[in-house]
């Protein structure tokens, strides 16, 4: 068995384009796209995605409502016992 070691380029490398992009290509690019922001918008009150939509936004709203009233009267139990 050989080895044989050469210097020399037998092909070269073909040189790369670059690709310039413009505007991302997200995966949702299309008509389907345009169609759920649509939707989205135009929630009507009586279909059960604008029900469950509703009752989702409501809990999130209480929810960070919850949280915080609870952070910030941590906080400042924790001032008033540091001052005093």
């Amino acid at each position: 068995m050989e080895l044989v070691l050469t210097t020399e380029d037998l092909e070269p490398l073909p040189k790369q384009q670059d690709d310039l992009i413009t505007e991302p290509s997200g995966f949702l690019n299309s008509e389907y796209k345009s169609v759920v922001k649509h939707s989205l918008n135009n929630i009507s009150s009586k279909s059960i995605f604008g029900i469950r939509q509703r009752i989702k936004s409501r809990s999130y709203i209480t929810s960070c409502v919850a949280e915080t009233t609870i952070k910030l009267s941590v906080f400042l139990t924790l001032i008033f016992l540091i001052f005093n």
